[in-house]
């Protein structure tokens, strides 16, 4: 029950701290407490992004028979330090674990600076694909976190990839 209590507060918190293209950070303590989270630092609050990537793993573990089932090696992926006006991207692996042919409807972000690219399909039971994350960073500063929404014909047929960034100035 404490697990379910803190994925959902980690959802809300994540969601709620989401910078659109023209925001900086929500404040510099919660920018500061996500960064370290999500670089490994101890001291950092118990709202991880690895505690957030095997939530999302979790919740698409679920088998239904007959159906296609989307997979991914990771749905969270941390850019770490880039200087304003890098353009960096990042593919996202994933293996059709169902028992139907798996096809992407539609990849859309969160934003106009992130771009994902990926092939629809379909995927046969067992293999894999990739979505390809595309970031802009210009006119960024500071943390930046940006989704990926996927819609597709597995079960769940949503599901949410997470990019972030620490940006600096030249």
């Amino acid at each position: 029950m404490k697990t379910i209590f803190r994925l959902l507060a980690i959802a809300g918190i994540f969601s709620l701290s989401l910078t659109s293209c023209d925001d900086a950070p929500n404040s510099a303590d919660d920018g500061a407490n996500v960064s370290k989270a999500m670089h490994g630092d101890e001291d950092a609050p118990s709202t991880s992004a690895d505690a957030v990537t095997n939530g999302a793993s979790a919740s698409s573990s679920m088998q239904v028979a007959g159906k296609p089932q989307i997979s991914f090696t990771d749905t969270f992926h941390d850019f770490g330090k880039i200087v304003a006006g890098e353009k960096v991207e990042h593919n996202f692996t994933f293996t059709n674990t169902g028992d139907a042919p798996l096809v992407i409807e539609d990849a859309s972000a969160s934003c106009g600076c992130t771009l994902p690219k990926y092939d629809r399909g379909p995927f046969a039971p067992g293999q894999s694909g990739k979505i390809q994350v595309q970031f802009n960073s210009a006119g960024k500063n500071g943390l930046t976190k940006k989704e990926v929404y996927l819609t597709t014909n597995a079960v769940p047929n949503h599901q949410n990839l997470l990019i972030a960034a620490d940006i600096r100035e030249k």
